[in-house]
């Protein structure tokens, strides 16, 4: 079993179709604690497992997901980028329902903005659906839904994302006592590591997919490592 701070990024994607339930289930296999997926809605506003706001390298279909329905997105496949495996679309509730049977496992929730807009709609359906803080997490890179999450979610473990960390964002943090960070693994330094560990951040890193680098930022307190699954 690996470290439980170790993430199967959208499930075991480098092997399956991403942000899928065999995608998750085979993480679970092969000895993941822990899961990330995103978040998105549909045109009827139902909340799905999807990660692109396109759907045509998923999909092969052009067409974005907000302007489409619920049934019409669970009539496309999920395709695998290399192999080409395909399955169905997830949506939250059937994430939520397979969820049950493996109790332990956390889940990592990336909420996203769509079209540029602010998902408020998001926020409320998932907070009907009573999510338990010790088995999901939030993040997102979209300071209106911090915000929006900080507020509705207050037990919730919440990382703000970044690809480069920069002063304002920084500054954001601190205003609003969010000391939980997942930064891009291709934009950090040891200047700017440093600089966080002092101000007492939980970091994370994404996405990590070589055994030697996790174990290496593993053992230098970073808390969460999100990776595709490692090759070698």
């Amino acid at each position: 079993m690996f470290s439980n701070k170790l993430f199967a990024h959208r499930g075991l994607s480098s092997l399956y179709p991403e942000n899928t339930l065999i995608s998750f289930e085979k993480a679970v296999l092969a000895g993941y604690q822990c899961i990330e997926c995103d978040v998105l809605l549909t045109k009827d506003m139902i909340p799905v497992i999807c990660h692109d706001e396109n759907l045509k390298k998923l999909t092969e279909h052009d067409v974005n997901l907000i302007d489409i329905t619920f049934n019409d997105f669970k009539k496309l496949k999920i395709a695998h980028t290399l192999s080409r495996q395909t399955t169905e679309p997830c949506s939250l509730n059937e994430l939520l329902l397979w969820k049950k049977k493996h109790p332990s496992l956390k889940i990592n929730l990336e909420l996203k903005t769509q079209q540029g807009i602010f998902p408020k709609n998001l926020i409320q359906i998932i907070k009907q659906s009573d999510l338990d803080s010790k088995s999901f997490l939030f993040s997102s890179f979209d300071e209106q839904i911090i915000l929006e999450i900080l507020k509705e979610f207050p037990n919730h473990e919440l990382s703000f994302l970044s690809h480069k960390f920069t002063k304002n964002q920084r500054a954001f943090c601190l205003e609003h006592s969010l000391f939980s960070i997942n930064l891009d693994i291709n934009y950090i330094n040891i200047p700017l590591i440093e600089e966080l560990f002092s101000l007492n951040f939980s970091l994370g890193l994404f996405t990590v997919n070589e055994w030697h680098r996790i174990n290496h930022y593993l053992s230098q307190k970073f808390d969460r490592i999100f990776t595709d699954h490692p090759s070698s």
